[in-house]
């Protein structure tokens, strides 16, 4: 296993184990907790989106003038076969552990939804 699996797995346990505990609650104290960190994370998430999104639309204002004006050529077969074989490595398995864990801690992630957009709309 190499040092990045090693970090990877031990994320993924500390989620696990968070989610877990979080799931032990009684159901207030977990709509509380996820309309806390939705709120947050919303906040955070809006005012890097602006930034982000700058950022992004400028490249692809300026792709766009360097294909206009044959600086650039993009072959969009090879883009098309990259997301194909992207997407049919992506295991199923994979996300069926993500929609038993969203079944799981539905309380959660239902307020954490909730206060996540309640948060972008107020930043």
């Amino acid at each position: 296993m190499t040092r990045t699996e090693g970090q990877g797995e031990r994320a993924l346990t500390a989620v696990k184990d968070t989610l877990d505990d979080i799931k032990s609650r009684p159901h207030r104290q977990q709509v509380i907790i996820g309309v806390g960190s939705g709120l947050l994370a919303g906040y955070i998430f809006a005012k890097i989106g602006r930034v982000a999104a700058l950022l992004l639309g400028g490249s692809l204002i300026a792709l766009q003038c360097a294909v206009q004006q044959d600086v650039i050529r993009i072959n969009w077969r090879k883009v098309e076969r990259a997301g194909h074989q992207i997407q049919s490595n992506t295991p199923a398995i994979f996300e069926d552990k993500i929609i038993k864990t969203i079944e799981e801690n539905r309380v959660f992630f239902g307020s954490f939804g909730g206060g996540f957009l309640i948060a972008i709309s107020f930043a």
